[in-house]
Formats: C-alpha cells, sequence, structure tokens
C-alpha cells in the first residue's frame, strides 16, 4: 500500500518479531526514526533527539487524570524529543533518568507493580517523544505479554513525527506490541514552525494518524488537541474540520488548560474564558460524533 511521503506501507501483519528488530536496527543505525533523519549511529552516539540507544525513562506512575476512558493508566515518561516546542514542560526533566538495565528487567518490574496493584486499564509509552526508543517499548510491551498474558492496552501516546516506516512496526498483528495510539494534533501547517519547530509538523502528523488510523481501525485510539491562545481559527477549528472528515471514529480529547511555562515567556499564560467557551462551542457544532472536553466525556 502506498501511503505517499515517499514511504512504502508493508501491509498489516507482515512482519514478525525477527523481521521488526532487523527494520529497527537499520533504522537505528543510521538513525532515520523521524524526518529529521540525522544518521547518527545511536548504538554509539545521541541523534538530533539527544537520545542514544540505551533505555531513558524519568518517571512512571499511576495516572488519574488521563481520559476517563483510560484511567488509571500506568504512565512511562520517555526522555528526549523531535520537536522544539517552547511551551514545553517535561523538557528540564529529561536529565534524571531512572536506572534501566534492559526491556526483560523493566517488563517483570511492571508486570509485578500490576499483579499487586491491579485495576490498572491502560499503559501508556509517553514522552518526551516515546517513539525515539520505539525499540525498548515494543520489546518491553512484547515481553509484558508474554509474562502476563492479558494486558492492560497498550497505547502509544505520541506527536506523530516520525517516519512512516515505523507505522507497519507499530501496527503488526503477528507481533503484537502497541494496541492503540493516543494522537497528539498541536496545529496547521501555517503554525507549525512557530509552535512545534517543524515546517513539514502538519503534513506529517496527520498522514501518520490517518495511516495509524487505517492499520488499526477499531482500535480504541484518541487524538488530543491542545487549544492554544490566538490559534482557535487558525488552527483548532481547521483540525476539528480535518478531524471529522479523515478520522470520524476516532474519539477527540479537546483540552483547554494550556499554560506557559515558560518563566520568561511573551504570551499568555492561560488560555482565556473567552478563548475556553469558543474552542467548547467549535467542538460541539462541529459534527464530530465523540468527544471528551479536558478528558471527560460530555
Amino acid at each position: 500500500m502506498d501511503v505517499g511521503l515517499g514511504c512504502e506501507i508493508v501491509e498489516l501483519g507482515n512482519m514478525n518479531d525477527d523481521e521488526i528488530k532487523s527494520k529497527l536496527q537499520v533504522l537505528y543505525k543510521s538513525c532515520r526514526i523521524c524526518p529529521k533523519s540525522c544518521g547518527v549511529d545511536r548504538s554509539a552516539l545521541c541523534g538530533a533527539c539527544g537520545i542514544d540507544a540505551k533505555p531513558r525513562i524519568y518517571q512512571n506512575f499511576v495516572h488519574l487524570g488521563e481520559e476517563c476512558s483510560i484511567v488509571p493508566a500506568l504512565v512511562i515518561n520517555m526522555c528526549g524529543c523531535n520537536l522544539s516546542c517552547p511551551t514545553c514542560p517535561e523538557r528540564h526533566r529529561w536529565n534524571n533518568c531512572l536506572p534501566i538495565e534492559d526491556a526483560t528487567s523493566y517488563a517483570e518490574a511492571i508486570a509485578r507493580f500490576i499483579e499487586k496493584h491491579g485495576n490498572i486499564q491502560s499503559i501508556e509509552w509517553i514522552g518526551g517523544e516515546p517513539s525515539l526508543q520505539v525499540g525498548f517499548a515494543i520489546e518491553t510491551s512484547w515481553k509484558l505479554r508474554e509474562i502476563l498474558g492479558t494486558v492492560p492496552t497498550i497505547y502509544l501516546n505520541s506527536n506523530m513525527y516520525f517516519s512512516p516506516t515505523l507505522l507497519p512496526i507499530l501496527c503488526s498483528d503477528e507481533a503484537p506490541s502497541i494496541d492503540a495510539f493516543v494522537y497528539d494534533l498541536k496545529c496547521t501547517a501555517p503554525c507549525s514552525r512557530t509552535i512545534t519547530g517543524a515546517k513539514d509538523y502538519y503534513e506529517i502528523v496527520t498522514h501518520n494518524i490517518e495511516v495509524a488510523t487505517h492499520l488499526r481501525p477499531h482500535a480504541p485510539h484518541i487524538l488530543r488537541h491542545l487549544v492554544m491562545p490566538g490559534h482557535l481559527d487558525c488552527c483548532t477549528n481547521p483540525i476539528l474540520s480535518w478531524c471529522k472528515e479523515h478520522i470520524p471514529n476516532v474519539c477527540i480529547n479537546l483540552m483547554t488548560t494550556f499554560h506557559d511555562f515558560r518563566p520568561n515567556g511573551d504570551g499568555p499564560l492561560f488560555l482565556s474564558d473567552a478563548e475556553k467557551h469558543k474552542a467548547i462551542d467549535m467542538i460541539q457544532t462541529s459534527g464530530i460524533a465523540t468527544y471528551f472536553i479536558d478528558g471527560q466525556s460530555v
């Protein structure tokens, strides 16, 4: 299946675990995991994202504040990102990584936690940006399924700014790792460079979201859109229209909780009440079938 962007996607289910490992080794050797294609050998050096091939996780905890359909969620925060969003609250936390040896020992620790505490509805690989450490996330997920048999729904909570060649790897039926995605769609093309630091952000991310939804049509995907001050007409409204047309069966979470964490930011700290009400009106009149507002069903 040709999905554009110069990439041929392998048909779903065609890749077994050995093929996936081999493909990832090639992608890591001269890194082409993300569209920056920095070409660094990440088995020895850090790529443009600041991450090498070692597992780098800065926290894991049970999150009760995610979407109501996926909590309690065991959230695994991975270091590194390939975007440079100026208002990001997480980047400063990546210097303190947990002592993790390998995928097997980490999966065993997660399994013990789940067996002890129970009532975990989902596991979220999140960032930073988890696709930058996709090999570790996949191998840990494989091992976790092997240990537990039945596992909570495993999500990749991603900015979706990665090479489309990852999609058949992540969506393989023969060697399942990720069950569903939490997509993040921040802005439209005219605002991509300002908000994300990547001029091609919108083109690549919308493409990946659409293909991932095609490859996993019945999965409980969620798309998050954080409403940003001054970007309702140029970003929020067009994004809602795109979602209705291209991914009509995906639940949309409209987030009105923007906070500029920069100590010397030059914009508003929060979304105004007027903008919040306007954004909510936009989604209520959009024709989108299923949506949350700040993670809660309406």
